[in-house]
C-alpha cells in the first residue's frame, strides 16, 4: 500500500463505514482498506455489495470476481 499513497482514512468511503485508502478523484490506481459495519451479517454484506456498485469504472467487476 504504501508505494499508492499517501493513504489518508475517510468516512463514508463509496458507502463504507469507514476506509484507509490513497483514493483521489482522477487518479487511475489507488489502494483502499474498507471497513463495514451492520447489526447482522447479511446487512454488513448488503452494505459491501452496494459499496462496490457505487466506486467508478471497471473496478466494480475486478472486485466482485475477487469476492465470489
Amino acid at each position: 500500500m504504501p508505494q499508492d499513497g499517501p493513504l489518508k482514512i475517510i468516512s463514508d468511503f463509496f458507502g463504507a463505514d469507514e476506509a484507509i485508502t490513497s483514493f483521489a478523484k482522477g487518479k487511475d490506481k489507488w489502494v483502499a482498506t474498507m471497513i463495514f459495519t451492520g447489526s447482522s451479517q447479511e446487512e454488513v454484506i448488503n452494505k459491501r455489495e452496494n459499496c462496490y456498485n457505487k466506486m467508478p469504472g471497471a473496478i466494480n467487476h475486478i472486485l466482485k470476481e475477487k469476492i465470489h
